[in-house]
């Protein structure tokens, strides 16, 4: 009897199909079923459960693409069923931080509105259309989620399912739909802006000043949001003070949280964010090597998520910070 492999190879050399394109169909979709596998997976377990190694990886791939996946280890429990290795030389772990809790989640927005015709293309992903917007704090709110900002985050005495709404660069949009969004909704978030940006398409001083004055936070994001890994000390420092101050002088209030222009820092950038007064600093990325509170991670919303796409990625960012200890203060 001829096997059903020969039978195929037969009956596609009647059609005049070369049978090694067939071959090689099938061994480009196992990979593809594969990952259906395993995100069918995911689905059902829906963040409600540590998430193994591969459900892991496979969720940031989907919610933050390839190139935003933290080290596997950081995200995978040791496998079931072995033990792990005792350290030959356990040192104690040191908590200096008097306040232990699960990581808050922060949502990290840029445009609340549509792009102009004349947007770049690889800009377009920063847009969150005002109706998407609503859509997803109806969604938080309906899940029973409290936005808070930054501040109230380190005054402590939080509420149940707490969570940051941040928007970085001070864009009209944020004026024109986000903070009316929210004010109507009666949430808040922090808007992260650059002190030396008033104009035509930034948020202008009277309106900043409306925002504060209404119950939402007015945070730095420096003053010419430069590169400030690429600065010398004294205009590093400069970018730091002036806009700290700038914003105190206008708000009449404290300035204590910062967001790294494009995410990027380095220890000098830290020491002197410390050295100028800041309580703690927001990064893009979603995931924090260190747990410190000059590198917060953050979960970036973008033009093609909608309201229940926020559930899987805040799981899955809980999940992959869960092995640091966090205290805001």
């Amino acid at each position: 009897m001829k096997r059903y492999s020969d039978t195929a190879i037969a009956q596609s050399k009647k059609r005049g199909l070369n049978p090694w394109v067939i071959v090689f169909a099938v061994f480009l979709l196992l990979p593809v079923l594969a990952v259906g596998r395993n995100f069918t997976r995911l689905t059902i377990l829906g963040g409600a459960q540590k998430l193994g190694q591969n459900d892991a990886v496979i969720a940031y791939d989907i919610a933050y693409g390839w190139n935003e996946r933290p080290p596997v280890s950081s995200l995978a429990p040791f496998p079931k069923g072995k033990e792990k290795p005792a350290d030959p030389s356990p040192q104690p772990k040191v908590v200096t931080r008097a306040v232990i809790q699960p990581i808050v989640p922060i949502l990290m927005y840029h445009h609340i509105g549509d792009p102009l015709a004349s947007t770049p293309f690889n800009e377009r992903y920063m847009f969150t259309s005002a109706t998407a917007f609503r859509d997803e704090m109806s969604w938080l709110a309906k899940s029973g989620y409290h936005t808070i900002t930054m501040p109230e985050l380190f005054a402590g005495n939080l509420p149940t399912k707490p969570i940051v709404l941040t928007f970085d660069d001070g864009y009209q949009d944020n004026y024109d739909n986000a903070y009316k969004i929210l004010s109507g909704m009666e949430q808040k978030g922090t808007f992260f802006v650059i002190s030396g940006f008033a104009n035509a398409n930034y948020l202008s001083t009277t309106e900043i000043q409306e925002m504060s004055a209404s119950g939402m936070d007015i945070e730095s994001h420096t003053v010419d949001h430069q590169n400030l890994t690429t600065l010398s000390p004294v205009s590093l420092n400069d970018e730091l003070v002036n806009s700290k101050q700038y914003l105190e002088t206008i708000l009449g209030k404290k300035v204590e949280f910062i967001c790294y222009p494009f995410g990027i820092h380095n220890q000098a950038v830290i020491d002197a964010t410390k050295a100028a007064g800041y309580r703690a600093a927001v990064m893009v990325k979603p995931w924090s090597p260190t747990g410190s509170m000059y590198e917060l991670p953050r979960i970036e919303m973008r033009r093609k998520d909608y309201a229940d796409s926020q559930g899987f990625k805040i799981s899955s960012f809980i999940n992959a910070n869960s092995d640091n200890k966090w205290s805001y203060k």
